[in-house]
């Protein structure tokens, strides 16, 4: 053992108690500067569970702090995650669209797309609203006329040039009153990920100002993970609106091909397909 100013160091490997420590501590802290607080920091550290929530709060506060970024790196991380995640065949990817009125979820539709590769894809569509849910399938085989529609799944009608027919939402662009970037770098499933977040604020139409947040979460090799994409009211904190999207790479499903049990394909949609165009 041996000693240096303020310090006190064991050569020996022995762990230095918790009194030790405090000690160690006061000695660098002018007497006039040792003040009930201080004692009571010093009753916490006694304890070894309030030492090992400091030291977790800690570790998750210095991996996870964010910092304000510029739209350009905002977009770039974007324009770049979506060229590369979507050209890494095989995947999986799911979009659910949720619209929720007075905190209830109203209306909710999921899009999982299985992609073989250019152009061969399998899409399945789930539709909920009014209690009621419908079903609806996708194929494409190749580019061109070669689009099979299917609502069980089993007999399908095609092939077609055009996408089956089905509903269809579309946000239209509103132009905000603010816009903020920013950056989280965090550890998720011990695996370093970034997370790029814009929130923006819009004036609203009398009944407050809303709010439009997408969070981004991007592994190391700049691939989408998945996004949240949140709408609500800024005062209430009521979502309106939550569309999400995930990527599963790598993932096994069955190969698609053009499907056996075929019929005529009608000369008309028997529901054509419909559009909703909100600026939620």
């Amino acid at each position: 053992m041996f000693d240096v100013p303020h310090r006190r160091f064991d050569l020996t490997g022995r762990r230095p108690k918790v009194e030790e420590i405090m000690a160690n501590f006061y000695a660098l802290i002018p007497k006039t500067l040792i003040t009930p607080k201080v004692r009571i920091i010093e009753a916490l550290f006694m304890n070894p569970i309030y030492i090992i929530i400091a030291i977790s709060w800690f570790s998750v506060f210095a991996a996870a702090q964010s910092k304000s970024i510029s739209q350009e790196d905002y977009e770039s991380a974007h324009r770049y995650a979506l060229s590369e995640t979507n050209g890494r065949f095989p995947f999986v990817h799911t979009f659910t669209s949720e619209i929720f009125e007075n905190e209830k979820m109203i209306a909710s539709s999921t899009h999982v797309t299985e992609r073989q590769g250019e152009g061969l894809e399998r899409q399945t569509f789930t539709n909920t609203e009014n209690g009621k849910t419908t079903r609806s399938y996708q194929l494409r085989t190749g580019f061109g006329d070669n689009v099979y529609c299917s609502t069980d799944g089993k007999v399908w009608t095609g092939p077609q040039k055009y996408e089956c027919p089905r509903s269809i939402r579309i946000y239209r662009p509103r132009t905000p009153i603010s816009v903020e970037y920013s950056l989280t770098e965090k550890t998720v499933a011990g695996k370093k990920v970034k997370e790029y977040r814009k929130f923006e604020v819009y004036g609203g139409d009398g009944k407050g100002a809303e709010f439009d947040e997408e969070i981004a979460l991007i592994d190391a090799d700049g691939l989408f993970i998945s996004t949240i994409h949140t709408m609500g009211n800024v005062q209430s904190k009521q979502i309106k609106t939550r569309l999400t999207n995930a990527w599963n790479l790598g993932a096994k499903f069955s190969p698609i091909t053009v499907p056996k049990n075929l019929r005529s394909t009608p000369k008309a949609p028997t529901k054509p397909t419909t559009m909703t165009i909100t600026t939620n």
